[in-house]
């Protein structure tokens, strides 16, 4: 099971996305189908994604398909 932030699930009409990060650190659009997780803050990915992938959990309603993404510690590494 996959549980995820709501903040990182982006809904358009009547698709869920979320923010794929790339090896080359672009995000890619990725449809998912997800249940409530019952807390609250929480949706448990049905399908869509695989255990290990990283998604923008921060701000993924301004993320495009194709952007370069940072997580914090590669953000301070460019300072």
């Amino acid at each position: 099971m996959i549980v995820i932030p709501q903040a990182a699930v982006v809904r358009l009409q009547d698709k869920s996305l979320v923010y794929r990060v790339q090896p080359d650190s672009t995000a890619t659009e990725v449809t998912v189908m997800t249940t409530d997780a019952g807390n609250g803050k929480d949706v448990i990915v049905i399908a869509g994604l695989s255990v290990g992938d990283r998604i923008v959990t921060v701000g993924a309603n301004n993320v495009q398909d194709g952007q370069r993404v940072l997580f914090p510690a590669e953000a301070k590494k460019e300072d």
